[in-house]
Formats: structure tokens, sequence, C-alpha cells
């Protein structure tokens, strides 16, 4: 059995190259050096196995042989993201192709790797999907390896500083729009409190800093440099609203921010998050419709001294329970094995 990992050239960022690794390890581990990553569909054979994280992926490899056993992971609900960004009859027909794919992905793959049971629940009322030939894995780009303590080492007294940082695009689902405004109200309370945006739309970031009048420091950086960037800051910045793009999601700063010590500030919408946070004192729970009212309770918590031995007990329990590589990877496997029969 060959496996072949498809991805045209503009599918991958930093965070997906993450995920797609730790599909490939844990399909190399049990299956050998059989799994290939191909960025030409004419490198796929009739027989092979192939993994595919796009829509125009799939179509791509249904119109060149429509019964190829392909294993499809749902990054997101890719039909509500076009319906939610754009809107005109070209999008309208966009949505129809997505959610006749989504249908067919659903009915026809191999297996299927969805990043949330919220996301499989979704897919269940819209898609009627009742099958079992799925695994679930939500998005993230880090183990935790360091301790806080160590962080500590090389930046200094960093939780006696209200500063506070954003790791994200400028898409309207993830409100940075909301986290600046969020900020200039902390800001009145906490005079020394500063803003970092990391993003790689610059331009549109700083234009949103300043129609908020909110001096932050503004820049983009690569994902092998996050973690030395990430350990200066003392909270980060996850906000949301109820929208289903969100419910469904996994955000992979989660990981990112709590790998490096980073308090999250996030929204209870995202349903994945509630179980492995629930009851953690270093976690700052947001409802973005009272933002005045979530400035307040980060107000208090800053004025609080910060338990280092607790943060990194509860920190270790999340990346424990619900960011485990080797369990993700034992259950992958098992499932596969069970669709293909071995």
């Amino acid at each position: 059995m060959n496996i072949k990992i498809y991805t045209r050239k503009n599918d991958p960022n930093d965070a997906v190259n993450y995920y797609l690794q730790l599909i490939r390890q844990a399909l190399e581990e049990r299956y050998g050096a059989c799994v290939e990553p191909v960025s030409s569909i004419k490198d796929i054979a009739r027989d092979d196995v192939v993994v595919t994280i796009s829509p125009a992926a799939y179509f791509l490899l249904l119109l060149k042989n429509p019964n190829q056993k392909i294993i499809y992971w749902f990054q997101g609900i890719f039909a509500e993201e076009v319906a939610y960004l754009y809107s005109g009859l070209k999008n309208a027909l966009k949505v129809k192709l997505f959610t006749y794919l989504e249908h067919h992905i659903l009915k026809h793959a191999l297996l299927v790797i969805f990043i949330s049971e919220s996301m499989r629940q979704y897919y269940r009322r819209k898609c009627g999907y009742d099958k079992t030939n799925y695994v679930i894995i939500p998005c993230f780009n880090k183990q935790k390896t360091d301790s806080v303590s160590h962080i500590l080492a090389d930046n200094g007294h960093k939780y006696d500083r209200a500063s506070f940082v954003y790791a994200g695009s400028v898409n309207q689902w993830q409100c940075i729009e909301e986290t600046v405004y969020l900020f200039s109200l902390i800001k009145k309370r906490i005079a020394q409190a500063t803003l970092t945006l990391l993003t790689a739309d610059k331009k549109e970031a700083q234009r949103i800093a300043e129609a908020y009048h909110v001096s932050a420091e503004i820049k983009y950086i690569p994902l092998k440099e996050l973690d030395k960037e990430l350990q200066k800051y003392k909270y980060g910045f996850i906000l949301r609203r109820d929208i289903p793009l969100n419910r469904v999601s996994t955000p992979t700063k989660l990981s990112s921010y709590l790998a490096n010590g980073v308090i999250p500030v996030y929204s209870t919408v995202i349903d994945a998050f509630q179980k492995p946070l629930a009851g953690k004192h270093y976690a700052i729970p947001a409802d973005i419709n009272d933002l005045n009212g979530l400035c307040e309770r980060i107000c208090s918590f800053d004025s609080q001294p910060v338990d280092i031995d607790l943060m990194e007990q509860e920190y270790t329990a999340v990346f424990d329970s619900f960011y485990n590589e080797a369990d993700y990877k034992r259950l992958l496997i098992r499932t596969l094995d069970r669709e293909l029969d071995i």
C-alpha cells in the first residue's frame, strides 16, 4: 500500500504543516516508508491512499479517479466560511459547490478527520453523517516542553507586566477589532498595559489599531520563531463570536499560548475548549458580548500574583489530555486499520 499526502501549492501554512507532520509520522510509524508528500496530482496512482486537506484538492482527485481512497481532514466548515465572508451570485454558487463536496466527502471518503466533536455534530445535522469512519484531532502546533520557570529564566518578571498578545489573521471571525477595542478599555484601567499584534497582514492590523486609537506593536513571526516571541507576554487573546465557524473550531493559538506560559483570554463559544479548560484558574473565559465586564475581570485578575506552580500543573494537564500527540496517532492508526480491514 502506498500513501500520498497531497497538498496544492497554496494549501499548507505554518499551522497546517504541523498537523500534516503529525499525520505523516503516524502513518509512517504504522505503514513504513511508503508515505510520500506530493504537490502534483500526476504523482498519484489509482490504487494510492491519499491524504488531502482542501476541497479544491479533493475535487481534482475526484475528477481524476472517482474511486480514489481518500483520507480527508476538515480544517473548517468551508461552505460556511464562504457564505460568511462573501456575498453575490458567484459566491452563492461556490457555497453550493462546497456543500456538494462536503456531502460527497462524508459519503465516500475512506477516513474523515474532524477537529472537534462539535464539527462532527454539525455535519451530522447538515449532511446526515452517521458513519464511524472518523477521528477527532484538535488543531494544535505545540507540545509542552519547557516549564514556566524555565521560560521565566529568559524573560525576567513577565508576569509583573500587563502585556497582551494577539496571534492570528485579520479574518472577521477571529475578532481582531473586538480584541483591539477590549484592549483600549483595559488600557484606561492599566496604564502600563501593552498590546502586540502578531499577524501577516500588518497594514490592516495597523488600520484597526488606529481606528480604536490604540498604540500596538505589529509584526509577523514565523512559526519556528513563535515560541521565543510568545514567551515575552502574560496574556493572549482568543476572542470569537457565536457563529458555527467558531463553535466547531479549535484555534491552534491555544496550544501556542499554553506552551509558552501565556494566560489565554478565550471565548466560551469554542465548544472544544470547554472541557480541557474547565475550572482552570489560569484561563480566562470571555463573553464577547460583554467586553466591559470582561475588562473588569481581566483587571481584577491582573491585580493578583501569579502562582507559577499552579499554572504549570494546569497547563500540563491540558497537554496530557487534550494535546497528546501519541494518543491521537494511536487513534488515527487504529481507526484506519479498521477501515482498511487490516
